[in-house]
């Protein structure tokens, strides 16, 4: 740890295009044709992630709306029916007429 250079800005770590592609190239060996095939398959990969994260967000907010709409029927049906079942049943307790 003590040995290691200081860390570098986030200025120093950014290549341009040009440098990027010239350093792959002739330090690297990479060819014209092997750099177009790569960005061509991250642009496809990038593509499928945002095709299949759509419909399943979709899907996740129709299933909560369902469940929230279906709390809040049962949620209101269940309150009217007990005060109208406490309001047709005689009390237990002896009145004090």
């Amino acid at each position: 740890e003590s040995s290691r250079p200081p860390r570098r800005s986030p200025r120093q770590m950014v290549l341009s295009y040009y440098y990027r592609k010239n350093l792959l190239m002739f330090y690297y060996g990479y060819t014209e044709e092997d750099l177009k095939k790569a960005k061509k398959e991250i642009s496809k990969q990038k593509f499928q992630r945002s095709v299949s994260t759509l419909p399943t967000m979709h899907v996740e907010a129709v299933i909560e709306s369902v469940a929230r709409k279906t709390k809040r029927f049962f949620g209101k049906k269940n309150k009217s029916k007990k005060s109208r079942d406490d309001a047709s049943v005689p009390s237990t307790e002896p009145s004090t007429q």
